[in-house]
């Protein structure tokens, strides 16, 4: 039942990130979201919602192909390979999500590999 909850979470994540659909991302997030990438470290929903708007608006069309989810044994931090495309430039990342008891996303960690 939580691997299933999570799992729900994760691809509803990386849909919304797709389509730039910021208010139901934002719903996925925690108040105390802490994001993480190899450029950035914002916390706060505000700041974090503020953050994704940016990378939204500087890309026209942005593509995530999910090649592997690895979830933790408690089920409360999840591992994905994922392949971005943002325009014409294709990323190979490794996103860590993290989760509180209601299923929010508390720490997004992203990897560029």
């Amino acid at each position: 039942m939580i691997k299933k909850k999570i799992n729900k979470t994760v691809l509803e994540y990386f849909h919304f990130f797709e389509k730039k659909n910021i208010v139901e991302l934002e719903k996925l997030f925690s108040q105390s979201i802490i994001v993480h990438d190899w450029n950035n470290l914002v916390k706060g929903k505000k700041k974090s919602v503020e953050f994704n708007k940016k990378i939204f608006n500087s890309f026209n069309k942005i593509n995530i192909k999910i090649l592997n989810i690895f979830y933790e044994k408690s089920n409360k931090i999840v591992s994905c390979q994922i392949q971005i495309t943002l325009d014409k430039i294709k990323i190979k990342v490794v996103d860590i999500l993290f989760f509180d008891k209601n299923y929010k996303i508390t720490k997004v960690m992203a990897y560029k590999l």
